[in-house]
């Protein structure tokens, strides 16, 4: 191919056809659902901000203090730090809040991997997640994985699943339409990438949503499995759903503990060892199998006496260990602790965006400090605050505070474009675009794994203008307008070409083999719009008579 390479923004300038307003996307860039059901389960990853407050109520102003604040506040006078350690001056908070009857996977992480302290002062002040926060929403894309293992073999479908989250989206929002279609759209998101992991109609599911309690090596362990399937000789294997981002190897040490721990609670509870275990991250198509060899299991047994100590020292003492992390910015102690402090964390713009409320240091205002980012992953009562969970930023602590907030801001999904006429990074655009080109980055690295990095770049961002411009043409043909990113249509025609890119294989330094598989791209958008235009028609009911 000998175009010239793409210049930056240059691809996003073509597609916008002139829309450069700041007040948001046309009305039609925001589908709505089709009987309360989405009509496909590969939709926009819709992330508005996520609030701590009840999913009933509104998020409150930023200018006004929530109760969450005054909670902190009311709590941050019970809390001393000294030697490394979170004292906490009232006992009956350490006992009435803090202590465990029963150790969690999720608080063994914390209390080996992360934090104590910051997972005790959790403790002291819960909070709902938002339905739209990434724990609120994992769990409720649980609730429907969980209702929709529950049906027969052969009624597991995506029509099925779109039923079941449509199911638990109305219970979350009762006659709201404008949110029941973001959360319907997320749900779909986070849970329908488990059909790229296994056919759901072929899983025979012996228990869902287990939660068991049992004794291991002496400690009283607590946790609830996903799902139990059954496969040959009565053998029993252990799944979990995770709805955050596949990150790699490195971020799930946690995760795995955990699912050595669910194997260990089936084997106490039924005295029959699972043969596996295996995290399905559905929302990034992407299977982990976890180790559960002897070996590792007795790793975990003595893991779980570790994390049981340090957590009975902490509650007789009343003192919890501080450990600095990235999640330190997600703490609403980071304003007052010296382990976060010297290690430069404080802070960040996206937790205060998100509705965390931070402690203000003493004799000084509220500040935004540091940038880092996180998106938990969910879907049991008790989420894991840990470094592997999902988003967390691992940026370099900065030890200089950030007076002003960042250039670009992440708004609304609806909302394609910020003030400065910068792409707004939560946008539907957004995540169509760079979702095409992760995947023909991949596609060109697996096809030229000789090719030195700036060469497959180069084609990358090539192909990915390439590409581009056939669904543009594509939506320009389906619907007869001038095509955005943010258009719905755009997204639609994203997933079939996405198909297309992961299956269909390409010399991509060869200009008239690019040709013909555009080409065949082309054909393929066309084949599906129709088919999926003409399976609508024959799903809609006959219009009724006024006569």
């Amino acid at each position: 191919m000998t175009q010239t390479p793409l210049k930056t923004h240059s691809l996003f300038d073509d597609l916008i056809v002139g829309y450069k307003a700041s007040e948001g996307a046309p009305a039609d860039a925001i589908p709505a659902p089709v009987n309360g059901t989405a009509p496909d389960l590969k939709t926009e990853a819709v992330q508005p901000t996520a609030s701590v407050d009840d999913s009933t109520t509104e998020t409150p102003p930023s200018d006004a203090p929530s109760s969450y604040e005054d909670d902190a506040l009311a709590m941050a006078q019970f809390v001393e730090f000294r030697d490394d350690k979170m004292h906490v001056t009232d006992r009956d908070l350490v006992t009435s809040k803090i202590q465990r009857f029963k150790l969690s996977p999720s608080t063994a992480s914390s209390l080996l991997d992360n934090c104590a302290a910051s997972w005790a002062f959790g403790k002291m002040i819960p909070f709902d997640d938002s339905p739209f926060s990434p724990a609120g929403a994992g769990g409720l894309a649980h609730e429907a994985l969980e209702s929709f293992y529950e049906l027969p073999r052969k009624q597991r479908d995506g029509v099925a699943l779109a039923e079941e989250i449509s199911k638990v989206v109305a219970k979350t929002f009762p006659g709201d339409a404008a949110k029941t279609a973001l959360l319907t759209q997320k749900l779909n998101h986070l849970a329908g990438g488990v059909f790229d992991l296994e056919d759901p109609k072929t899983i025979d599911v012996d228990r869902v949503e287990e939660k068991i309690e049992e004794t291991i090596a002496g400690v009283p362990v607590t946790g609830t499995v996903d799902r139990t399937d059954l496969v040959e000789n009565d053998d029993l294997l252990v799944m979990d759903y995770k709805t955050g981002k596949w990150k790699g190897d490195q971020y799930i040490g946690g995760y795995e503990r955990a699912m050595r721990t669910y194997t260990l609670l089936k084997e106490a509870q039924t005295g029959i060892r699972p043969v596996g275990a295996y995290l399905l991250y559905t929302a990034a198509q992407h299977e982990v199998e976890v180790d559960v060899s002897d070996e590792m299991l007795e790793e975990t047994k003595d893991d779980l006496v570790d994390a049981w100590d340090i957590h009975n020292t902490a509650i007789e003492e009343s003192a919890f260990p501080t450990k600095a992390g990235p999640l330190c910015g997600w703490c609403p102690l980071a304003n007052i602790c010296a382990t976060a402090q010297d290690a430069g964390f404080g802070p960040s713009p996206k937790a205060i965006d998100a509705g965390i409320e931070f402690i203000p240091a003493e004799e000084e205002d509220d500040e935004v400090v540091d940038d880092q980012d996180e998106d938990l992953d969910a879907g049991h009562s008790e989420t894991t605050p840990e470094k592997p969970t999902g988003e967390t930023d691992t940026s370099t602590p900065q030890k200089d505070t950030m007076k002003t907030r960042p250039l670009i801001e992440e708004l609304q999904p609806w909302e394609l474009l910020t003030d400065t006429d910068e792409l707004n990074p939560n946008s539907w655009a957004a995540n169509s675009m760079f979702r095409l080109y992760s995947r023909i980055d991949e596609a060109i690295r697996s096809a030229h794994p000789d090719f030195d990095r700036d060469r497959q770049r180069n084609l990358t961002a090539l192909t990915l203008t390439d590409v581009a411009e056939v669904i543009t043409a594509g939506v320009n043909s389906w619907t007869g307008i001038d095509s955005t990113p943010q258009n719905g249509a755009f997204t639609r025609l994203s997933h079939v070409a996405d198909t297309h890119i992961h299956n269909v294989q390409c010399d991509f330094d060869d200009e008239g083999e690019v040709t013909a598989w555009l080409d065949e791209l082309a054909t393929e958008l066309g084949f599906a719009t129709g088919t999926v235009l003409d399976l609508f028609d024959q799903l809609m009911p006959p219009a009724v008579s006024d006569e």
